[in-house]
């Protein structure tokens, strides 16, 4: 790993070789696992950890075949594949639980609303995330086609459920549901609302801002449904004032797709074929962990905001 320049690591695994070394030696021994420990796999595979973690990345950093991986690595294509998944498993067996919802504390639910009212949302709505729907495009299925098909985008995909907090951070990730699904029913699906509510010690002076497809509630607030010009008055005031916010969640998209641009490849995204939900999931923590790293993205610019240390962040997400 000494010999690799960060040059060409950052064009290799879209990472810097600074962002690499903290993350490796804050998270592997959260693992139980020594980087230079040799691991088995099946059909008796055998990898040193940090090979394996450099095969992750590599994979998911841009589109890329088994076959030209073979020759980086110096493994057979099936071997690649076997060491891919099974590191990818052992890292979300610790993590799948805090991916699909990251607990604030008190404190940092009141920076959210803090810096909601920075941008002029009003003290008496205290927002603490931004909720939305990404449609995972995907290539299109031999079987059951009408179920994975959006007729809103005319696309093939999966649906994630996705909250986005202030400070740049994911804090929840739906497991993922057919295409043709709509919003309400991923929502509902997903039991964040009676979770919410379970939780209200916490969470019952804070609201998740959504757009118009979404309910009103105690624990959601959306946008005002219309035309603009027809709005009352007071409506046009609050979407003028949220509808900027809301958008920003569109960028934590975009940086998915832009460190993880395995992903972006419909071609490979293949139902029953390819670990599609797990490579997402493993996709947004990767993302939460770059944001930590680099001390911030354009979301935590935007808000002001900083996100933990990615010690801090790597200890909460495991525990």
């Amino acid at each position: 790993m000494a010999s690799i320049s960060p040059t060409v690591f950052g064009t290799r695994e879209r990472y810097e070789l600074r962002i690499f070394s903290l993350y490796m030696s804050s998270f592997s021994p959260m693992l139980g696992l020594n980087l230079f420990s040799s691991r088995a796999v099946s059909h008796h595979d055998r990898v040193y950890v940090v090979e394996a973690f450099c095969l992750l990345l590599r994979r998911l950093s841009y589109p890329n075949r088994w076959f030209d991986l073979s020759r980086q690595f110096c493994r057979h294509e099936s071997s690649l594949c076997r060491i891919f998944y099974f590191m990818m498993h052992i890292v979300l067996s610790k993590i799948r639980r805090n991916l699909l919802f990251f607990y604030p504390t008190g404190e940092e639910l009141q920076e959210f609303a803090n810096a909601f009212a920075s941008h002029g949302v009003p003290d008496t709505i205290k927002f603490w995330a931004v909720i939305d729907v990404k449609k995972h495009q995907i290539t299109k299925p031999t079987m059951n086609q009408r179920a994975m098909y959006s007729g809103h985008k005319r696309i093939h995909c999966i649906k994630y459920q996705t909250l986005e907090a202030p400070n740049g951070l994911i804090l929840h990730c739906s497991v993922g549901d057919d295409g043709h699904r709509g919003d309400g029913f991923v929502l509902r699906k997903s039991g964040l609302i009676p979770f919410l509510r379970q939780h209200s010690i916490v969470f019952g002076l804070y609201r998740i801002l959504g757009d118009s497809a979404y309910p009103n509630n105690d624990v959601m607030l959306s946008v005002f449904k219309g035309n603009p010009a027809r709005l009352p008055p007071h409506a046009s005031a609050f979407n003028n004032i949220v509808c900027p916010l809301r958008t920003s969640v569109e960028w934590g998209y975009e940086k998915i797709i832009k460190y993880w641009a395995f992903l972006d490849f419909k071609k490979q995204m293949k139902i029953g074929r390819s670990g599609i939900i797990a490579m997402w999931h493993m996709a947004v923590f990767l993302t939460n962990v770059v944001t930590c790293a680099k001390g911030g993205n354009q979301i935590s610019t935007y808000f002001n905001l900083a996100p933990p240390s990615l010690e801090n962040y790597v200890i909460r997400v495991i525990s």
